[in-house]
């Protein structure tokens, strides 16, 4: 059995782990704190039986959460898989101080293909769009987290609660060379590298002026 020391030095380094995740979360910075939530796994059950044993509190372990809420949105399978194999390799009793982490693993898994569906139908076109519906929390939950990123915004051209992706790189837009001035529609890839202008005929960087479609 753990000493009471050594069970507090690993709480600690758990609370520290706690305050960087949901810190770079809070901030938009999603790899970060998933992979400082990931990495704290070692830590969560001596954590919790330091909790019961010595704080005499519930189990509390934040960067399940932020592994569970985050990873689906992100297309991030495998810290969903680390979170599982982690839960297993406890004892019963561990596992019964978190009875309802096996539950929440199969959410964010069906969260998880949600998310692939959803992006499927903003993947299929560059004007693509996307309507999510509000009763449905799942949708919105994900559709949030990619406002966040900057991976998806509202849609101006087909209503309320339609959304499309920010920079989808077969998108027309309108762009102007640095060089001479002169504007041009072409798709989004060709845009962000520097080619020859039509106008002056050198290579300048393109300066991206709208979308047009």
């Amino acid at each position: 059995m753990a000493k009471k020391v050594e069970l507090e030095h690993v709480y600690n380094q758990y609370r520290r782990s706690c305050a960087i995740a949901i810190g770079a979360v809070s901030a938009g910075d999603f790899q970060t704190g998933i992979r400082e939530a990931e990495s704290s796994l070692p830590h969560v059950y001596p954590t919790i039986t330091y909790q019961k044993r010595f704080l005499k509190t519930e189990p509390d372990a934040p960067t399940l959460d932020v592994l569970l809420r985050y990873a689906p949105p992100l297309f991030l399978g495998p810290a969903i898989d680390a979170v599982e194999r982690w839960y297993l390799s406890g004892t019963r009793t561990e596992r019964g101080n978190l009875p309802d982490v096996s539950e929440r693993i199969a959410s964010a898994r069906s969260r998880a293909t949600l998310a692939r569906e959803l992006w499927s139908v903003l993947d299929a076109a560059p004007d693509a769009h996307l309507a999510v519906s509000n009763r449905n929390p799942a949708e919105l939950e994900i559709v949030r987290t990619w406002l966040r990123l900057g991976a998806v915004a509202p849609s101006t051209r087909y209503g309320p609660q339609q959304y499309e992706r920010v920079s989808d790189p077969r998108r027309l837009a309108c762009g102007r060379c640095s060089g001479c001035g002169y504007t041009i529609t072409a798709t989004l890839s060709r845009l962000l590298d520097p080619f020859p202008c039509p106008g002056c005929r050198r290579e300048h960087p393109f300066v991206l002026l709208r979308y047009t479609a």
